[in-house]
């Protein structure tokens, strides 16, 4: 006679015979289950204020807040600086950090978008501002009331080119060129002896 075959245990069987001790419990004393939530509500609120307590710390030990100018995109030297007003923590703003950037700002050096705008990134207002890094501007007499500011023009001296440069002020006798440094000598020169001429450019200075 062979014998019966034991039934497949059910799935989760077994896990219902080990909870049944505690489901007997809860039956008897129920205030237990809710002693339990509570204690394990206590714990995490515990965990969560000491993390966000470690964290204000964090952020203490860095100082107080300060106002500060951040550049709103990559911008080369001479071209118009956009910034925006941010609150940083005091030790991680650098020195010289300007706390407002003037309508008329131009980068006197790359400023990376994000970074901070501190002073030496700045070039003065006014004709300065236009002033490409590594350029000087030199006053030459103008001929005609046909030049504008930001026009590029080249100057001529002697049947030749002495210089390439954008015009960056105008004053009813004499135009403000910036041009190279190195050729700024030259043209000042033959601007004195009243030798030189501005032509209407096309291309720009380089």
């Amino acid at each position: 006679m062979r014998a019966r075959s034991r039934p497949a245990a059910r799935p989760g069987a077994s896990i219902a015979r080990a909870l049944a001790p505690i489901r007997w419990w809860i039956a008897r004393a129920p205030w237990t289950l809710w002693a339990s939530i509570a204690a394990l509500a206590l714990t995490t609120g515990w965990l969560v204020a000491r993390e966000v307590g470690a964290a204000d710390a964090a952020r203490a030990s860095w100082g107080p807040t300060r106002s500060v100018w951040v550049a709103t995109r990559d911008t080369d030297a001479g071209q118009p600086l956009t910034a925006v007003a941010r609150r940083y923590p005091g030790a991680v703003v650098p020195p010289g950090a300007v706390s407002e950037v003037p309508a008329a700002a131009r980068a006197r050096q790359r400023v990376d978008a994000g970074e901070i705008v501190t002073t030496a990134d700045l070039v003065a207002a006014g004709p300065a501002a236009r002033i490409p890094a590594g350029q000087l501007a030199v006053a030459v007499p103008r001929q005609s009331g046909t030049l504008a500011v930001g026009d590029w023009v080249a100057a001529l001296a002697d049947g030749r080119v002495l210089a390439r440069g954008t015009v960056v002020a105008l004053t009813e006798t004499a135009a403000l060129v910036a041009v190279a440094d190195q050729a700024a000598g030259p043209l000042a020169q033959a601007a004195v002896d009243g030798r030189v001429s501005l032509a209407l450019s096309a291309t720009p200075p380089g």
